[in-house]
Parts: structure tokens; sequence; C-alpha cells
């Protein structure tokens, strides 16, 4: 855990030094999803086991966030009263994880590379294609299958699984593994650009419920889940990490964009990163101690 703070932490105290500012971390978060994600999706693909276990593993994820949609809907109708914008944020808030720009690092340290394939194949078929629908569907009231034919790591895991029949040059690999490495420190030190401490403060008790909810409800629903559709082995415990990843990035995106409330996105988001350097490493240890 120390390798995925000590970047963030540096990020924090660097942009309150004015070294850098939140317009950089767009430019290495540019750099991750048009360049670095494709290469390792490219590869997950292609080395990846197909297996019945591949498939459970993206159901798990649809049917995780389906719940949470709607406890979201429950708690933010019935238990807030909230209406129209604030009840839209609400529910992509607490419905839809960080499964790549957290989930990819944590899941990489905690289960090494093998994991890390079926985190990609959780975040871009599991709970990417099911923002992309889903999420805009509460965002704007309308689909956006052209987001996710234009996401490039979408393209990297199509390539994968279309060239697994041919023997690739060993440039090619070589260029991946040389790539594979930048990533990680990349995101967290990304995402420590990005924490508005500030922001956490408007919000604090709807964020902390929102978090609460959205990591160990979560993680519950992806052993309940995982348990009745009989996923099992690495691809369960990556399920149940990246089902525990607290608020996707994303959705501050789709609030800022859709004019939704933006403020409790933000807050939300912060949040949640700062909560997973304590709730992962817990879930971590359960899930060794389970299974």
């Amino acid at each position: 855990m120390v390798k995925i703070i000590v970047p963030f932490i540096c990020a924090y105290l660097l942009k309150r030094q004015k070294i850098f500012h939140d317009g950089h971390s767009t430019a290495l978060i540019n750099y991750v999803i048009y360049f670095a994600l494709p290469a390792i999706a490219f590869k997950s693909a292609y080395n990846i086991d197909i297996s019945a276990n591949f498939f459970k593993l993206i159901l798990t994820c649809w049917l995780v966030t389906s719940v949470l949609i709607g406890v979201g809907y429950l708690t933010g109708k019935f238990l807030f009263k909230l209406k129209n914008e604030n009840l839209k944020t609400w529910l992509l808030v607490i419905s839809f994880g960080n499964t790549a720009f957290l989930g990819y690092p944590y899941t990489f340290n905690f289960f090494g590379e093998k994991g890390l394939h079926y985190a990609i194949v959780y975040d871009t078929l599991g709970s990417f294609v099911f923002v992309l629908t889903v999420g805009f569907f509460i965002a704007v009231g309308k689909l956006n299958v052209k987001e996710f034919i234009s996401f490039p790591p979408a393209w990297g895991l199509v390539l994968g699984f279309l060239l697994r029949s041919f023997n690739l040059p060993r440039l090619v690999w070589d260029s991946i593994e040389f790539v594979i490495p930048s990533i990680f420190p990349v995101i967290i030190f990304a995402i420590g650009l990005s924490v508005d401490l500030k922001q956490i403060g408007l919000y604090f008790k709807r964020s902390l419920f929102i978090e609460t909810t959205k990591i160990f409800l979560g993680a519950f629903l992806a052993i309940l889940i995982g348990k009745m559709l009989g996923l099992s082995g690495l691809p369960f415990k990556v399920a149940i990490l990246e089902a525990s990843m607290p608020t996707m990035i994303f959705t501050a995106v789709l609030a800022l964009k859709y004019k939704l409330n933006h403020n409790l996105a933000v807050s939300s988001v912060s949040l949640g990163i700062l909560m997973s350097f304590l709730t992962t490493p817990f879930i971590v240890r359960l899930i060794h101690y389970l299974f």
C-alpha cells in the first residue's frame, strides 16, 4: 500500500505548492486512456483464459451495479428526499465504482499481473459498458454507445481478442512490457492532483453514506452474486475487490457536463479515494481470510 499512497501524497503536496495544478492531471489521464491502457488491455485480451469465469465476471459486475442503482434510488428518494438533478447524481455516485483508476493499481498490487487481466475485463466490459449505457441514461435519459466504441482501451481489447490465434513479433511484446510499469504511478499521481479536500466538507455526511454503501455493500454483493453464479478462484477475488472500489471519477465528469450536482459528485469521489487507502487493505485481508 505504501507504494500507492506515496505518489498520491506527493502529487497533492506538489499541487499545494503550485508546482502542478488540476490541468496537469488531464494530460496524465489522457496518457493513460489513449496510450497505456490500450496496450495493457491488448495484452490482457490476448493472454486471458476465456472460460465460464470470464463471462460470470462480467455478469457479476452488471448485477452488482444494478442492485446498487436500486439501493441508491430507495435511499436517495425516500431516506434523503432527493429529486431531479440531486437524485440523478446520487444514483451515479453510489452505483458506479472507480474500477480503472483505483481498481487497476490495487488489483496489480494485491493480485499481480494475472489478477490485473481480470480487472481490465471487469472494468471495460462490465463497469464501463454499464456506465456508458445505464449511467448516461440516468444522467440525460439516453444511451451512449458511441462513447464505448470510441474508447481506446475497448479497441485494445477487441484487437487482442482478434489476434489471439497469431504469433506476434517479440518487438510488440517488448514495447508493451516497457509501457505497462508506467501506468500505475501515473494513475495514482493524476488522482492525487485531482483530489479536492475542500469539496469534501460541502457534502461530508452524504458522501460518507455514499462511499460506505458503495464500498461495503458492493463487496458483499460481489460475494453473494459471485457465489450464486459459481464464480471462483482469482476472478472471484478480483470481482470482490473491484466491486469494493469507491465512486468512479467519470461520474463527476457526467455531473459537470450535464449540469447535475457536481459538488456532491466531487465530494464523493475525493472522500472515496481517501477512504480506499483504509478500506481496500481490510477487504483484501477479508478476501484472503474467507477464500
